[in-house]
């Protein structure tokens, strides 16, 4: 029962997603969809190394406590995150020093 309230919860937000985006699209003029998308292959791309590092990190200390696996897992996560952003030359990292920086673009 729980599965069948889950997929609906899924589905249900998932069709609030597209015709959020539809509404802002037409009010925007556009969502610079190409832009968009590419992005979201970055984080895709990045995400699946991602999740083998983070296999590996289980694995080693397997009986470690949840808490040092949960903070040893973020760190280890944000470290692979970013170091794919820098690596990809993704925007939105640029984006984030120029706003820690201080700079607006």
């Amino acid at each position: 029962m729980l599965q069948r309230r889950a997929l609906a919860n899924t589905v249900s937000t998932s069709l609030e997603m597209v015709v959020l985006l539809v509404l802002l699209r037409r009010r925007l003029g556009g969502l610079e969809g190409r832009r968009v998308g590419l992005a979201a292959l970055r984080a895709v791309l990045i995400s699946g190394l991602m999740a083998p590092s983070l296999a590996g990190l289980l694995s080693r200390w397997p009986d470690a406590h949840p808490w040092l696996l949960g903070s040893g897992g973020i760190m280890l996560g944000g470290l692979i995150y970013l170091l794919g952003m820098w690596t990809l030359q993704a925007e939105e990292l640029q984006a984030l020093l120029d706003l820690l920086r201080g700079q607006r673009r």
